[in-house]
């Protein structure tokens, strides 16, 4: 029952090497533990069968945290793992080496129930049937197969590197429960990618890609264990069951790269799973009415089970919950484009409260990957699965959540913009790899403007006099943008911008967006920032604009001759334009500005007074 070894030679026609192969994930944002359960948790909601969709019934994902050793171990060994990579592959040989002849291996294996498995056929040459699907190709062979699933959480299959990132002998073994040709089918295949290298004495001479595959060898080509073969080794493996029609896929991902120190107990370890799938996936375990979940997790780290808590209980994700649910129920607000046929690129809502302690299910503080404070919004696509989360520091309140969510819209073109500005990794909204001035680059940016606007606002020196102070913003608190809880919603309204229209003076269509309070280290003056989007501007095109401070008086700018001049005796002036480094350039109100993009001025603020500004444009 020892499986067969097969070492990817490169053809003549040339291939990836192993070593480029899993250079395709990129950068990630996040640590490989981290990524690896993001990737893997994306691909099995992917996965679903088309009758779990449209009963609308949920998944079922497994992770475990496993430890093989002693006897057990051994006849593993001597089964999947009997024959290596040659010495000629450098680490692959003794990377693997190391790990067999250890005493024990660790295990992280990730299994998902109610999905296709690794469906259709398992050779790259073999023809396919319209619509027939290729999963197994798609994981184990081909590098980079376009995403076929509508509403899918990735647009690519680079993703999939992240389960070797996250082997230190950059190993894996799959255990599949699928069709073929309308056939039930049980596969077993394992698969280890490395650096390439060459052979040049021996029975097999030649350069190699650093791929390696564990299997059954027919017609030259290595296949996987099937069958009632594929059931014996996955059972030695000691892979949850699949009695019936269990559906689904086993990852082992062997000797894992865990956080931490390994041997600090298997409670930290467990809480650090349960966080980093809070935090990925918290939408997905918001109850719905029949107390049902669209994922239900079962975590267990060396045979201790892992609760993973219901968000909309466990602060402080309860005001994520918050939001979003505002957006499902129809109460978001709407993000448009803006020209003369606006485009609606998705929905934004926020919630802010008084923060609870956060819940003893999560690490401690210094280990957390959860922040204590949030002052974060998450951007994700329809499928609801979180892409990453913006922080604005400029809005931290003492004792104060802030918290936010971004949805894009279903429309089809929408979501191919937002699919595509997706890194391998889908961890980010690149809007510099979309077209230049294309609508899909427009949609991103809208999107991420709003994001920064709302973010920003948290943070924002508050345009209304206090009541009973007339302009007065009365109390240090205020002074520094503290607010209470708020929410935005579509009837949220955000501090405008009004502008004048003079002879000569262009009227545009653009705010400054104000962004807080500042306080200069050395003199202690205090000054207001304000942020403005610049599009639509070149060297030979450039634009000239004017900031106009005024104090707002009963509720409105006032516009007077003394609209500068403050209750004291004082005035709000411009004191510089920068751009999105940091430059400063231009000092004073009027910036000629020849780059779009994003600027910020300041306006002095000697008193503690609520303020507007107009902008005056100039071609």
């Amino acid at each position: 029952m020892k499986l067969d070894i097969q070492s990817e030679a490169f053809p003549p026609t040339g291939a990836f090497s192993g070593d480029g192969a899993t250079k395709l994930l990129g950068t990630p944002r996040n640590d490989p533990f981290q990524t690896v359960l993001r990737e893997a948790v994306q691909n099995c909601w992917d996965a679903r069968r088309d009758d779990v969709k449209a009963s609308g019934l949920g998944i079922d994902i497994h992770v475990r945290l496993r430890t093989l050793d002693g006897n057990a171990l051994r006849r593993v060994l001597n089964v999947v793992l009997s024959e290596l990579p040659p010495p000629e592959s450098g680490a692959s040989f003794s990377n693997l080496t190391a790990a067999t002849e250890a005493d024990s291996l660790r295990i992280l294996e990730i299994s998902d129930f109610g999905t296709d498995g690794l469906a259709g056929p398992t050779r790259s040459d073999q023809p396919r049937r319209q619509g027939q699907k290729s999963d197994f190709v798609d994981f184990f062979r081909d590098i980079g197969a376009p995403q076929d699933k509508a509403q899918g959480g990735g647009t690519y299959g680079y993703g999939k590197s992240s389960l070797y990132h996250a082997s230190r002998c950059r190993t894996i073994f799959v255990d599949s429960l699928t069709t073929h040709n309308d056939q039930k089918v049980r596969r077993l295949m394992g698969c280890h990618i490395g650096g390439s290298y060459s052979v040049l004495e021996g029975d097999s001479p030649g350069r190699f890609t650093g791929r390696h595959w564990w299997g059954r060898m027919a017609e030259n080509v290595i296949e996987p264990a099937e069958g009632q073969e594929a059931t014996a080794i996955a059972d030695l493996l000691e892979c949850l069951p699949r009695p019936g029609e269990e559906f689904g896929t086993s990852i082992l991902i062997l000797d894992p790269d865990l956080p931490g120190n390994p041997d600090d107990g298997t409670l930290d370890l467990g809480r650090t799973i349960r966080e980093v799938l809070l935090w990925n996936f918290w939408p997905k375990l918001i109850p719905k009415q029949d107390d049902t979940r669209a994922i239900t997790f079962h975590c267990e780290v060396d045979g201790e089970k892992i609760e993973i808590p219901d968000p909309s209980e466990c602060p402080p994700f309860d005001t994520f919950v918050t939001a979003l649910t505002s957006i499902r129920s129809g109460n978001g607000k709407p993000v448009m484009t803006t020209g003369r046929a606006p485009v609606r690129v998705g929905y934004i809502a926020t919630h802010r409260k008084l923060a609870e302690p956060r819940s003893p299910l999560l690490c401690g503080v210094e280990n957390s990957i959860v922040p204590n404070q949030l002052v974060h919004i998450a951007v994700m696509r329809p499928v609801e699965l979180v892409v990453r989360y913006f922080v604005f520091d400029s809005g931290r309140a003492d004792g104060v959540d802030s918290a936010g969510v971004f949805v894009s819209d279903t429309d089809d073109a929408i979501e191919s913009a937002f699919a595509r500005a997706e890194p391998p990794a889908h961890d980010d909204w690149v809007v510099d790899s979309l077209p230049k001035r294309s609508l899909p680059k427009k949609y991103v940016q809208r999107a991420l403007a709003a994001v920064r606007e709302e973010g920003m606002a948290w943070g924002a020196p508050s345009l209304r006099p206090s009541a009973g102070e007339g302009d007065v913003v009365d109390g240090a608190a205020k002074r520094l943008g503290r607010f209470l809880p708020t929410e935005s919603g579509p009837d949220h309204r955000r501090a405008s911008v009004q502008r004048t229209s003079k002879a000569g003076v262009e009227e545009r269509q653009k705010s400054a967006i104000p962004i807080g309070l500042r306080e200069d280290a050395r003199s202690g003056a205090i000054s207001a920032e304000f942020s403005v989007e610049v599009s639509s501007v070149s060297p030979q095109e450039p634009v000239t604009v004017k900031a106009v401070p005024l104090v707002v008086r009963e509720g409105r700018p006032d516009r007077s001759a003394s609209g500068k001049t403050l209750p004291n005796g004082g005035k709000v002036d411009v004191i510089a334009w920068m751009d999105a480094a940091g430059n400063v350039v231009s000092k004073g109100a009027i910036a000629k500005l020849s780059k779009s993009g994003t600027y910020t001025f300041n306006v002095t603020l000697p008193e503690p007074v609520a303020i507007a500004v107009d902008l005056e444009w100039r071609r």
